[in-house]
């Protein structure tokens, strides 16, 4: 997994600018300049956590400030897990997902039916979103995504498009 997100580093950074080796500073990935990774975005959890270069991970919703649902949601899909052999749980600071990928396909479908349905219940005047695909259940806070995440970082207040329009100008 490292490997490969070495390999994304380097094809966002296009290798070394001027053809020679690529150097890395500690706690940098290989092929990426200093300069360029003030220019890289990073986006965590669906878009809720965000951050360029090596600055803070921020939220980006307002919707993820409230992660009080998170541990009840956390309960319920402990409960189905319990009763999936072969499914889990994987928590995060405000996403939690419940895999049924490796369990049997019909038992795992109608937990997944279950699940939804008491989660749609409970969480009715939470602001967060389930959603269901073909091997798992995620909540999340409403409106996360890579996408709104992105959107977040292009229109934060550090003025990265006016910094970017300055620089194509020169």
């Amino acid at each position: 997994r490292r490997a490969a997100l070495l390999e994304l580093f380097r094809d966002v950074a296009g290798g070394a600018a001027d053809g020679g080796e690529d150097v890395a500073t500690p706690g940098q990935p290989p092929g990426v300049a200093a300069d360029d990774m003030e220019r890289l975005w990073l986006l965590s959890e669906n878009g809720v956590y965000a951050r360029r270069g090596w600055g803070p991970w921020e939220l980006t919703s307002q919707a993820a400030q409230e992660a009080g649902w998170i541990e009840q949601v956390e309960e319920m899909m402990r409960y189905f897990e319990e009763r999936t052999p072969r499914s889990r749980v994987d928590r995060r600071e405000r996403t939690i997902r419940w895999s049924y990928h490796s369990a049997n396909p019909a038992l795992g479908a109608q937990h997944a039916s279950n699940l939804v349905e008491s989660l749609e219940k409970s969480l009715s005047n939470a602001p967060v979103e389930t959603l269901w695909d073909v091997h798992a259940v995620e909540v999340r806070p409403h409106g996360s995504s890579l996408g709104l995440g992105l959107m977040h970082q292009v229109t934060s207040e550090d003025g990265f498009l006016e910094e970017d329009m300055e620089e194509e100008e020169e």
